[in-house]
């Protein structure tokens, strides 16, 4: 009997080691790349993945060798999202629920920065403002923003430019009354392009690494900025991407020394202690996303061949 016993553990005890190894193991998958208009199929993606989590099901948009924006989604093949040349990838944020409310920030071509804004117009549609805020970089932006109709809206669109952390902020009740702020200086010295995004009404994060490498954090709570960045450690060679799946709760990713991903969550009281794996041999920033739908968080890379790569769930 005490030997069935034991055998018993050991049974036990190997079944609970195989879950862990299979949920440390993050599976990529390729999903190939964009082509030229109008018959997108497997060539080079000329940017990183942008995660859409607007489009249902979510989907990936990368810019293609023609330098136009082309994304998919889990069930169809690489169509043109914008058919506007590309410097790099955009950055985007949905207001509202309204789909097709998308706001996006874009670098120009003479490296200020074009900004779209889309607000819900409270009777199923969306009213759309587009600006050029000036600024100067050679590196993507990013913007975050939160919306409550009727009462307030903010869109914050980042910048490196000369190794300062720049942030424009667009605010009022509704986007027909707003105005833009002035650039302002969120400190540096900083390396590569911001990540930023908006859990809350009230709240904002930007992410960037530092001349180091290692990842740093700014807030906005409470009407203002935080004084000094939030260090978090690791080690990139590439820009951060960052996400929320809901209120208090962060997400942030960037490629490690050894080309894999790496990602740090906040769980609402605390950052976890150490960054956790997620596998992936990538040669560009990662990007993550909440896939509401699905209640996953969805990652995407772009791979040594060139393609994108997807992947979902949780990293140990």
């Amino acid at each position: 009997m005490t030997n069935k016993r034991a055998l018993g553990a050991v049974v036990v005890l190997l079944s609970s080691l195989c879950s862990l190894l299979a949920q440390a193991s993050t599976t990529w998958a390729s999903i190939g790349s964009p082509y030229s208009s109008p018959a997108y199929t497997n060539a080079l993606a000329q940017s990183a993945p942008i995660g859409v989590p607007w489009l249902s099901p979510t989907g990936v948009a990368t810019v293609g060798h023609d330098r136009q924006l082309a994304w998919r989604d889990s069930s169809s093949g690489w169509n043109v999202l914008d058919s506007r040349l590309q410097m790099d990838e955009p950055s985007y944020v949905q207001l509202g629920t309204v789909g097709t409310c998308v706001s996006y920030a874009n670098r120009a071509s003479n490296e200020s920065i074009d900004v779209t804004i889309s607000a819900p117009n409270g009777v199923g549609g969306c009213t759309t403002i587009t600006n050029n805020i000036g600024g100067s970089t050679t590196l993507p932006p990013a913007i975050s923003a939160w919306f409550v109709a009727g009462s307030d809206i903010r869109v914050d669109v980042f910048i490196n430019q000369d190794s300062n952390l720049m942030v424009r902020t667009f605010s009022g009740s509704h986007i027909l009354n707003g105005t833009w702020s002035a650039w302002t200086s969120l400190s540096g010295p900083v390396r590569g392009g911001p990540a930023a995004v908006s859990w809350g009404v009230g709240r904002t994060d930007v992410f960037i690494r530092g001349t180091n490498n290692l990842a740093y954090s700014k807030s906005y709570a409470g009407g203002s900025w935080t004084s000094s960045f939030y260090p978090h450690g690791g080690g990139f060679t590439s820009d951060l991407s960052v996400m929320s799946s809901a209120s208090n709760r962060l997400d942030v990713v960037g490629r490690g020394t050894d080309n894999a991903i790496w990602r740090l969550s906040w769980n609402g009281t605390a950052w976890n202690s150490n960054w956790r794996t997620c596998n992936g041999s990538a040669n560009s920033r990662p990007s993550i996303v909440w896939d509401a739908s699905s209640s996953v968080a969805r990652l995407y890379i772009r791979g040594f061949s060139w393609d994108i790569q997807s992947a979902s769930g949780n990293c140990n």
